[in-house]
């Protein structure tokens, strides 16, 4: 899968948030003629991501990249995936926020890539949606590794998607003004699809009503599976997700409910993956 776009406006602000102009440590102990190179590797197997982002912050300081594997490539432990050679201090400059990079993003789309695989080996018409629930103000990394994964954001922003949930119903008048006002709305918004979050008591009410997609939110694995089979009988161009608590460890479970997605914010939380370095002088041309 290809990857996502990061403005070059984003990886300046990447560099500058660590590298102020001066790394004092670097410039008392090394000279400005010392040349390093810097490789980087991951103790366990996973899927890299942000390699490009590093490769970006680079060229920013002028620093060579000698190595380098595409976002969404599996890495094996121990083995090298990216390098870079150039003047030590401008290496040291970049050094730690590619290693962030690396640990986070590399993270989120090991564990992506865990459960897609998971899910398509039971199912692989049903898909991993991953939501909206990143740290604020790093949702374009979180996107890049998610895709890097296998899977796909659920929703970008609230302008992307119509998702009626409870708390829109409440304040409209509850479930019946909204199965009055879905005929107009339909029409309204003919180039978007209409999905519901509701119970699966209101499902078919709402999907007899006009309604494009149902997602149903916490159910139990068997419910899951006979709710989805009988709106599955009834309305079979009806697209069926469901979240709420679905994770590695039960995924492959829902897959088998055959929901057409599963909607999860497991991945966003996967801790660091481990990552070394090897820093070596380099002898001057």
């Amino acid at each position: 899968m290809s990857v996502q776009w990061i403005s070059p406006s984003r990886i300046e602000y990447l560099l500058q948030e660590d590298f102020t102009g001066i790394d004092i440590t670097s410039n008392l102990l090394l000279s400005n003629a010392a040349r390093a190179r810097l490789q980087f590797y991951a103790r366990t197997d996973g899927i890299v991501c942000c390699t490009e982002e590093a490769e970006a912050l680079a060229h920013l300081r002028k620093v060579d990249v000698v190595l380098t594997q595409a976002s969404g490539t599996p890495i094996t432990a121990q083995q090298p995936f990216f390098a870079l050679e150039g003047n030590a201090q401008d290496v040291h400059s970049i050094w730690k926020v590619c290693m962030n990079l690396f640990e986070h993003y590399s993270a989120l789309a090991t564990k992506t890539h865990t459960m897609v695989q998971a899910i398509h080996a039971v199912n692989p018409n049903t898909n991993l949606y991953v939501t909206r629930k990143s740290i604020p103000g790093t949702r374009d990394l979180a996107t890049k590794a998610i895709h890097a994964g296998g899977a796909f954001l659920h929703r970008l922003g609230l302008a992307e998607t119509i998702l009626i949930f409870e708390e829109h119903r409440v304040l409209m008048g509850g479930k019946q003004a909204l199965l009055k006002q879905l005929p107009a709305l339909k029409r309204q918004t003919c180039e978007k699809k209409i999905f519901i979050e509701c119970c699966a008591a209101d499902a078919g009410d709402y999907l007899a009503a006009g309604a494009d997609g149902i997602q149903l939110d916490k159910l139990p694995v068997t419910q899951a599976t006979q709710i989805i089979t009988t709106l599955r009988a009834n309305f079979p161009h009806a697209t069926l997700t469901l979240a709420g608590g679905i994770n590695p460890s039960n995924c492959r479970e829902y897959a088998a409910s055959g929901a057409d997605g599963l909607i999860t914010s497991a991945p966003l939380y996967a801790p660091p993956l481990d990552m070394g370095v090897i820093m070596t002088p380099v002898s001057p041309c």
